[in-house]
């Protein structure tokens, strides 16, 4: 059902939603430096996070393999349950997005380990799942450099979706 959905929505818009975030991280990175005030950042990165993951999962065998995915699905509505305690300013929110943060390390960790022959890019994309779920786990359990870490997961994002894009050019570019 989430799978049919990812699959229909256009690229195009997946790739504005991830360019508009990458420029607002820089641009809370920015604003950080000027007010202390780190809530653009947090935006933007989060921003890229989500979508960064979807574009992950709409091209890849992942959708595909119950075990993994079914973790994942549990996982990301565990993390919505965190944002949520967030919003509302329940105490735990911290805690919830930590244990998310290292169900998707595992989880992505375990489903590397077993692929039967491993590219570039799955190089790539599990160096990013690593990085981005450890700045996470540092932003909430307020390990001082867990920002500049997210803004290295947002550069070397940039990087992996360049390699991505070169290897499924005729997948993101949708033709009429």
């Amino acid at each position: 059902m989430i799978a049919n959905l990812i699959n229909k929505i256009s690229n195009l818009i997946y790739l504005i939603i991830i360019g508009l975030s990458i420029l607002v991280s820089f641009y809370g990175l920015f604003f950080n430096y000027i007010n202390d005030n780190d809530f653009i950042l947090q935006i933007g990165t989060s921003m890229f996070l989500l979508f960064g993951l979807i574009l992950i999962l709409k091209y890849s065998r992942l959708i595909y393999e119950n075990k993994h995915i079914r973790i994942i699905y549990f996982l990301i509505g565990f993390q919505l349950i965190g944002a949520i305690f967030k919003i509302q300013h329940y105490p735990g929110f911290r805690m919830i997005f930590v244990i998310c943060s290292l169900g998707f390390i595992i989880t992505y960790l375990h489903r590397y380990l077993k692929k039967d022959t491993i590219k570039y890019l799955d190089n790539l994309k599990f160096i990013w799942v690593l990085i981005n779920y450890i700045s996470v786990i540092f932003i909430n359990l307020r390990i001082g450099f867990g920002y500049y870490l997210s803004i290295v997961s947002l550069v070397f994002f940039v990087y992996l979706f360049y390699q991505f894009w070169i290897d499924n050019k005729y997948l993101i570019i949708e033709k009429k």
